[in-house]
């Protein structure tokens, strides 16, 4: 990620209040990804699709670097009010649930949620499988999935 955030980013940024570096790399990873799809397919990133198809999970974590905007140079973190995207610091109340309802997505978002639902889904367990067999997989650890079988709309994000 780098520095401005698009809209999109810093919209779940704020929709979650967390700071940046709250946000765990997978989860950056998914939003990207998110971001990438929609360009692809041709369709604007949106939170209520995006929260339909991901879910937020709280990591505990006791260090954090705090982060402070600077009187130099154009604002990159604050609206045309002077009001921040997102927070600076790990914040002590991330929101920890966001739920989308279907009745409150747009048309075009319920149109969308569709689409996505009827793409097909690869599964990542061959490629860990062929890591491991070629020596380059760490055979020590356990890997972490992102994707709890069962609940195929849930992707965690911090």
């Amino acid at each position: 990620m780098k520095l401005p955030f698009m809209h999109f980013e810093w919209s779940v940024l704020h929709v979650l209040n967390v700071a940046p570096t709250q946000l765990h790399p997978n989860g950056w990873a998914f939003i990207r990804a998110f971001e990438l799809l929609c360009e692809d397919i041709g369709r604007a990133p949106s939170l209520g699709v995006f929260f339909w198809f991901f879910s937020v999970r709280q990591t505990k974590k006791n260090r954090f670097f705090q982060v402070a905007p600077s009187d130099v140079g154009p604002n990159l973190l604050m609206d045309s009010f002077g009001e921040l995207f997102f927070p600076l610091y790990w914040t002590p109340q991330p929101a920890v649930l966001v739920s989308i309802d279907r009745d409150d997505l747009e048309e075009w978002e319920v149109e969308f949620v569709e689409e996505l639902g009827d793409m097909s889904t690869l599964s990542s367990e061959p490629v860990e499988k062929r890591a491991v067999e070629n020596g380059s997989g760490d055979q020590e650890r356990p890997r972490k999935r992102a994707f709890v079988m069962g609940e195929p709309r849930v992707m965690h994000l911090i």
